[in-house]
């Protein structure tokens, strides 16, 4: 039976670049990054396939893990739209049983964020 920690993970986000022009300062204009059509996708590499709403099935017999794995699929679905609303990973916050699904959601977040500049 495998175990969440055997997961792999690919993430993919969008990071659209705009530029802020402050023409009564006379700036120089400021990239900001806007976060729009996030695709976030959890994938276990060593199955070949997408973490989603049946993969608790890997888990018959085990109810902790199904739960978990209910819990992560949840995260997986809101955790992008969040990030649309509120534009700051900070403000999102960490469905209760789905931090292992938020902490790679934020990772990514962060990695794309660095890959912006």
């Amino acid at each position: 039976m495998k175990k969440p920690a055997d997961f792999i993970f690919v993430a993919l986000l969008t990071v659209l670049l705009s530029t802020s022009v402050f023409s009564q300062d006379l700036k120089i204009p400021e990239k900001t990054v806007q976060f729009a059509d996030i695709n976030f996708v959890i994938r276990d590499s060593s199955l070949h396939e997408t973490f989603d709403g049946k993969y608790e099935n890997h888990f018959a017999g085990n109810e902790e893990y199904i739960q978990q794995s209910r819990n992560d699929w949840k995260g997986v679905q809101t955790y992008p739209k969040k990030l649309s609303e509120n534009q700051d990973i900070n403000k999102v916050d960490a469905i209760s049983g789905a931090t292992w699904s938020y902490n790679i959601f934020r990772a990514s977040v962060n990695e794309a964020l660095k890959n912006a500049k």
